[in-house]
């Protein structure tokens, strides 16, 4: 019987920092992958919203691979007018996959065994507890035990992942959560891209649920990546936007990227935890590479001490809740959603106090960190 102290499903930043930091404390780790490349597809722009935390990952990471500096959010209306433009501590942009696959690394390095290409297809349950997980890898299925399972799978974890298999929804406040698909299109000569400017475009052009377009400015050579609710708000856009229109009639397609995101971005579960499982990062509903990195630290430290323990119940495990619940990841929120608002109404909102909203949201991202109260 294959058996570890603890498995980790997921091997993005959340799922990778758990890994490494329960595996440096001794523990018998294994991260599960679903994809047979680290970091591939690649989620998102790259976006490492300026905090303590953050500079703690990039000195390690390495600076000279940061792709630019971000110190500037640009917002325009839904009428296609300049709202208002701030410099904030705004972080880095970085290439997600070299990101990813540097986090796994050190997750290996410090001792954790990963499985790439495995598909989790059924949560192993006994008693009310989690105590493992079924998997596929090249069409064999096993079973694989362990005393803790951390589910870091994403935003898929609610509607079909380990969140969903696991039966922790039941304890959610949220009886109905709607998810929506979004898509990020990646853009070579692309023009007036500013680098280091974040860009929120508003309007009824965009789909319904979502309502913008997020544009992430990478390099002076026309590199940006730009995010939408749909491929059909892409196509609305490039024929009638009065701006972006514009910046896309030369722009050559690089990349398409897509996935399932919450409706109501930043409300996470109340309840993360069941017997023998944690959630973290997007599976819990945190959405942002560093809220999902501090999560899996969090849960990483949680879990060393219910192994020492040889405590694995509920009531155990909810410590993670109690922690996650009163750090600043648990009120920011990474992003604007005015989907119900007018346009009318917004356009007044964005003018007259769409600044102020933005300078409250900065002081919660630039509080982000973690340390741990764990001895190594």
């Amino acid at each position: 019987m294959t058996s570890y102290d603890v498995i980790i499903v997921g091997a993005g930043p959340a799922g990778s920092l758990a890994a490494r930091r329960t595996a440096e404390r001794g523990l018998k780790v294994l991260l599960i992958e679903e994809h047979k490349t680290i970091g591939l597809p690649v989620h998102c722009s790259g976006w490492l919203n300026g905090c303590p935390y953050t500079e703690k990952l990039v000195n390690e990471f390495g600076r000279d691979k940061i792709i630019t500096k971000v110190d500037r959010w640009r917002v325009w209306t839904p009428k296609g007018e300049f709202a208002y433009e701030m410099k904030f501590n705004g972080g880095y942009f970085v290439d997600r996959v070299k990101f990813d696959q540097f986090l796994a690394q050190k997750a290996v390095q410090a001792s954790s065994q990963i499985s790439i290409g495995t598909k989790v297809i059924e949560v192993i349950k006994e008693d009310e507890k989690i105590n493992g997980v079924v998997v596929k890898k090249k069409g064999k299925i096993q079973k694989i035990f362990s005393d803790l399972l951390i589910g870091c799978d994403g935003s898929k974890s609610i509607p079909m992942g380990i969140a969903n298999k696991s039966g922790i929804l039941k304890y959610d406040k949220k009886k109905e959560r709607k998810y929506y698909p979004g898509i990020q299109v990646e853009f070579l000569n692309m023009k007036d891209v500013e680098p280091g400017v974040i860009e929120i475009f508003f309007g009824s052009i965009f789909d319904k649920h979502i309502a913008n377009a997020f544009v992430s400015n990478l390099d002076e050579e026309g590199h940006a990546m730009v995010g939408f609710g749909t491929y059909q708000d892409y196509l609305n856009v490039k024929k009638n936007h009065p701006i972006l229109k514009k910046r896309f009639e030369n722009a050559q397609e690089f990349g398409l990227r897509g996935g399932l995101y919450a409706l109501l971005l930043g409300e996470a579960l109340k309840t993360g935890v069941l017997s023998g499982l944690m959630l973290c990062g997007d599976a819990v509903g945190y959405h942002g590479i560093i809220p999902a990195a501090i999560s899996g630290a969090m849960a990483a430290d949680i879990a060393v001490d219910a192994v020492d323990a040889s405590s694995f119940s509920m009531e155990t495990l909810q410590e993670y809740d109690k922690i996650r619940r009163k750090h600043p990841i648990a009120k920011a929120k990474l992003g604007m959603s005015f989907a119900d608002l007018p346009e009318d109404a917004l356009n007044t909102f964005l003018k007259e106090q769409g600044e102020i909203f933005n300078k409250e949201m900065f002081k919660d991202l630039e509080r982000f960190e973690y340390e741990s109260s764990q001895k190594k």
